[in-house]
């Protein structure tokens, strides 16, 4: 884990923002294995900083199709880490996904055009989706 490497050493920040597993479901994880390792990282965020407050995301659509495979796992790791805040009182789970799907639940490729990572109008609707929570978090 990356955070073994120093990566929290002499920092304390007032929030983390996490946003992480699509990778794993495309590696031939199992959902629940996505979601543990997801809670491993929770975790340690909190056993090295206490006083961090989390914001977990939920991980983004991903594929072309409407059913693409990582798109049904990253539903299913979804579904698992979305209860999450209510085993941390320090975490809070938001799930934006949606904002960039079309109606018909196809990945607006204005947004991603590769269908898996966001480009400039796709990162703005992301920070915009979490201001108010960020927002809140921080007071």
């Amino acid at each position: 884990m990356a955070f073994e490497n120093g990566n929290l050493k002499g920092i304390r920040p007032k929030l983390a923002v996490l946003m992480i597993g699509t990778n794993n479901v495309a590696h031939q994880e199992t959902p629940q294995q996505t979601a543990d390792g997801v809670r491993a990282i929770i975790e340690y965020i909190h056993a090295k900083s206490p006083k961090t407050k989390v914001l977990l995301l939920g991980i983004f659509p991903r594929g072309k199709e409407v059913n693409h495979k990582h798109k049904l796992q990253n539903d299913k790791v979804n579904a698992i880490i979305s209860s999450y805040d209510q085993l941390y009182p320090f975490l809070t789970y938001l799930d934006i996904g949606k904002k960039f799907l079309n109606s018909d639940g196809s990945i607006n490729n204005e947004l991603m055009p590769d269908f898996l990572h966001p480009n400039a109008r796709g990162y703005k609707v992301w920070a915009e989706a979490m201001e108010a929570t960020v927002e809140r978090l921080l007071k």
